[in-house]
């Protein structure tokens, strides 16, 4: 497969991995689309949620008349570890017709980004989700949908979600196929309405669910009454097909909490209790799957070009309606440079109070030891990120217990003296080098190196390239990181500013004679010959 789509349940905890491998995947040089998405919870009205929410409680607390510590509802639908939701597919896939308790309801909505817009789009609804619709799960409605729609993809999701719930509670409630079908017709207009007809899409599945069937069956009629275009997707719990058992075995360790009653009971699950197979599928298995149920349920009669567009529809929205989205990763931090005293200058003071107050000042080897790192520092350029860090924790410890440090960083005397860290590096020999340094200092993206191909500027090197090491020798890329060991070297010549490593080679014309040196033995004297077009700089 070419493209691919991950949607958390609730959040964008993944994306940054997702993000991590694309560039692997496309620095083999491969063509692939990476989609940024979400599966949201939703409601239809925020308001009306917290209106009905806030009356149930009201009334548990009327009803408490002996005064006894209320009990918290245990909406144990899904389980919630280490902050990320893992779906139950239980829950989502069990028809329940009561109407009671409906604000406990929360709907599944799969969001994209088409474009950098919408990936700020999509992360600003993750935010106010979790600020303006949280109660054990982060939500979002309509209204706020349509406030940052600009730039998203919203389709229907699985059997959990809204047009699935209508359709499969109104088939168990008996209501009558024109009933169901204008309450789904509501809901849709109301999604046209945030999002816009051409980023709105029924999604269709297929598996060995009689709800999912339901399902499919109401949003392709909805699709023939309305216009809006369907979709085939594959709602994808594991990644592989041969490691279901292991899936469904996790499933039931975390429901059973670790109860050794259950745990004597329970045995290896078997292929017969797998109610449906969640992983990615390609076109071919998607359609496989359809065919497998075609002849099981009779409104699946001629709907084979339905399907079939639906599954070549999904590739396209990647491919033709979807762009490469792109975005800076690098570290945001807030700049302390003030007109009187650089950020550089205000880290140099409190290093010197701290070192004081700690009685050190008179060792020399303190003394140079903070030397030595605020040198480094200052090459690196990273004098806002130990100020960011000192006020953070300056902060935290005024309303919290902090450690005394953690990985490499009690390995910094700036930390310690800062009191970020509460663990003095030189008594227990502890590594400055293993923190920072210029030895870990990356390249500029533009840096020219060697490559058996040709000169390449190092963002365009590729996993797989040869590129020329300082042994003098060709070695294979394996990770794109390969900079940790270069330091830089910046030519000034004929008004412009060359980046290369060290060891590139450069023909240089010294006296009378052209020569081809390494880039750390040219003279101010020499003259350069770019490589490619052997021209004079």
């Amino acid at each position: 497969m070419d493209a691919w789509a991950l949607t958390d349940h609730g959040s964008g905890n993944g994306l940054a991995h997702a993000h991590t491998y694309s560039k692997k995947i496309k620095g083999k040089g491969r063509k692939y689309r990476q989609l940024y998405g979400v599966e949201f919870y939703f409601v239809p009205s925020l308001l009306d949620w917290e209106k009905k929410r806030a009356a149930h409680f009201e009334a548990k607390r009327a009803k408490n008349e002996e005064g006894k510590p209320e009990q918290v509802d245990i909406l144990a639908e899904e389980e919630v570890t280490g902050g990320l939701v893992v779906e139950d597919e239980e829950e989502t896939k069990t028809v329940d017709a009561d109407d009671a308790d409906e604000w406990k309801r929360r709907y599944h909505l799969v969001v994209f980004a088409k474009n950098r817009t919408g990936l700020k789009n999509l992360f600003n609804l993750v935010k106010r989700s979790y600020v303006e619709g949280y109660y054990k799960f982060p939500r979002i409605d309509y209204n706020m949908l349509k406030q940052h729609s600009e730039g998203l993809v919203v389709s229907t999701a699985c059997c959990g979600g809204l047009l699935a719930s209508t359709s499969i509670r109104g088939e168990a409630l008996k209501k009558p196929f024109e009933q169901i079908q204008r309450e789904l017709q509501n809901h849709t207009d109301k999604f046209v309405d945030a999002v816009g007809v051409d980023n709105f899409f029924l999604e269709l599945q297929f598996n060995k669910l009689d709800i999912q069937h339901t399902t499919n069956k109401h949003l392709i009629e909805l699709s023939k009454r309305t216009g809006i275009k369907t979709i085939a997707t594959a709602d994808s719990h594991y990644y592989s097909p041969n490691v279901w058992q292991a899936r469904e075995l996790y499933k039931k360790l975390g429901r059973m909490g670790g109860r050794s009653d259950d745990m004597q009971k329970q045995v290896l699950p078997t292929f017969d209790e797998l109610k449906c197979e969640l992983y990615p599928k390609n076109a071919q298995q998607m359609w496989d799957e359809y065919l497998a149920h075609k002849d099981q349920h009779d409104f699946y009669r001629d709907t084979e070009l339905l399907v079939k567009e639906s599954i070549e529809r999904t590739h396209d929205i990647a491919w033709e309606k979807c762009e490469e989205v792109t975005f800076d990763s690098s570290a945001k931090l807030p700049s302390f440079n003030k007109p009187e005293q650089t950020a550089f200058n205000q880290l140099l003071d409190m290093c010197k109070k701290g070192l004081v107050e700690l009685g050190l000042h008179t060792k020399p080897e303190y003394v140079e030891r903070l030397k030595m790192e605020l040198d480094d520092i200052k090459y690196l350029k990273f004098e806002n990120y130990f100020l960011t860090l000192y006020f953070v924790f300056d902060r935290a410890q005024h309303r919290t217990l902090i450690g005394p440090g953690r990985g490499s960083g009690a390995g910094s005397l700036v930390n310690y003296v800062l009191g970020i860290t509460s663990v003095d590096p030189i008594k227990y020999d502890l590594l400055w080098e293993r923190f920072l340094g210029r030895h870990k200092a990356c390249l500029d993206p533009d840096t020219l190196v060697i490559a058996r191909d040709g000169i390449k500027k190092i963002k365009n090197v590729a996993t797989g390239d040869e590129v020329l090491t300082e042994s003098g020798q060709y070695n294979r890329v394996t990770n794109k990181v390969v900079s940790h060991h270069f330091s830089q070297i910046k030519i000034f010549a004929g008004g412009q500013e060359i980046v290369c490593s060290p060891n590139h080679r450069w023909i240089v014309q010294r006296g009378d004679e052209k020569i081809e040196i390494r880039a750390d033995e040219i003279q101010n004297t020499d003259k350069l010959f770019l490589l490619k077009s052997h021209t004079f700089v």
